[in-house]
């Protein structure tokens, strides 16, 4: 019995004595994990904004539940600056083994970007996304509270974001949006609040004001609803060129980035249209138009542009000063260019009726006019319109 006794307490010694190595394992691999860690993410981040400094203040390790990388710094001379508060990568063992990942999460981002006098596509000289089939799946991403300024010969843009997406279709799941100002090319918004959730009947969409060129778009406010693959804002309303605009737009959420829009308009000032159009050296409008118009396309480029107005009674005055047009008109018709500019130069309508069109890269206006001088009927084709868009950008 003494000896039974004496073998039982060195066998729990032994295992006290074992457990206690076990521990300790754990614990040096526990400490040695986290500076791997680190200096993994900082290797990978590296791989992405080549030539920066990168700073990873801290990462919490938790084995069965996943790793959070803290207080990030990104940076690259007066390029960008990037800073994150919590990187959070949750995964379950039983899942990481098969190279899922259920969730990652960025909170606090703050990303500064001046590219000076280049434009915005210039960006991708400064990094490298990697290209094949990832090591990892990832289920959903999500970022929180984005701080985003950006400044480009371009484009600049003021805004604060949070958006979800399901990576793995990819689907986005909802999407925040306070945006101070954005600039690109001859369009400019400012004052845009856009809240959304997938599944959800009715959305928040407002802009206090969006121009192109010099025409103003003002109170712009819609319901927007989100599904998997678009985004629609309908019943949009908002007040342009002292008339009102009424629009339902349809934003495929694809690579293509498809849209259609259905757009209408009541009683739009042509006399404040032709001025903010810098029209003014080659026509002189007055009247009020109405009508639809109907666009579709992908990104930048249109396949459909399909638009009839009438400009109702009393009508108003055209003139038209432009020696192109005149001669166009003249070439066109088939009569003198003095009559031409004669039936021009201080016409009466009573109505009218406009329509475009788009043809190859070009828009075309087409335009009848009727009056006590009679009818007047003429083509404006603005070239290259296409190119010129996408140039602007």
């Amino acid at each position: 019995m003494l000896y039974y006794n004496g073998m039982k307490k060195r066998i729990v010694r032994r295992a006290g004595f074992f457990a206690i190595i076990f521990a300790l394992m754990v614990l040096i691999g526990f400490l040695a994990m986290k500076p791997f860690l680190m200096s993994l993410a900082k290797a990978k981040i590296r791989e992405v904004f080549s030539e920066s400094s990168v700073v990873i203040g801290d990462c919490e390790v938790s084995f069965s539940r996943g790793v959070t990388f803290s207080r990030i710094e990104i940076k690259r001379g007066p390029i960008y600056d990037v800073t994150l508060k919590r990187l959070n990568i949750e995964y379950a063992i039983s899942e990481i083994l098969k190279g899922k990942i259920a969730r990652v999460s960025l909170e606090g981002l703050e990303a500064s970007l001046d590219m000076g006098n280049k434009n915005i596509q210039e960006f991708t000289r400064y990094c490298t996304f990697p290209q094949g089939q990832p090591f990892f799946i990832i289920g959903t991403v999500e970022v929180s509270g984005l701080k985003l300024n950006l400044k480009s010969a371009n484009v600049t843009l003021d805004a604060t974001l949070s958006l979800g997406v399901n990576a793995e279709q990819p689907a986005l799941r909802y999407l925040d949006i306070t945006l101070g100002q954005c600039k690109s090319g001859n369009i400019r918004l400012e004052g845009l609040r856009l809240k959304v959730a997938r599944g959800q009947t009715s959305g928040q969409f407002y802009v206090r004001e969006a121009m192109y060129e010099k025409i103003k778009v003002t109170t712009i406010t819609s319901n927007i609803a989100l599904t998997d693959t678009r985004l629609v804002l309908e019943s949009l309303s908002a007040q342009i060129l002292n008339g009102t605009m009424r629009a339902q737009v349809v934003l495929e959420l694809d690579k293509a980035m498809a849209y259609r829009i259905a757009l209408e308009v009541l009683d739009v000032d042509l006399q404040n249209l032709a001025r903010d159009l810098k029209l003014t050296e080659k026509f002189l409008m007055t009247g009020k138009l109405s009508g639809r118009l109907r666009l579709e396309g992908e990104g930048l480029a249109m396949s459909i542009v399909d638009g009839k107005f009438l400009v109702a009674q009393p009508g108003g005055t055209l003139i038209i000063k432009d020696k192109k047009v005149i001669e166009n008109i003249a070439q066109s018709s088939k009569l003198p260019y003095e009559i031409v500019v004669e039936g021009f130069k201080n016409y009466r309508y009573n109505n009218g009726q406009l329509s475009l069109a788009l043809q190859g890269n070009d828009i075309v206006v087409s335009a009848l006019f009727e009056g006590e001088a009679g009818k007047r009927r003429f083509d404006i084709r603005w070239h290259n319109f296409q190119q010129e868009k996408e140039n602007n950008q």
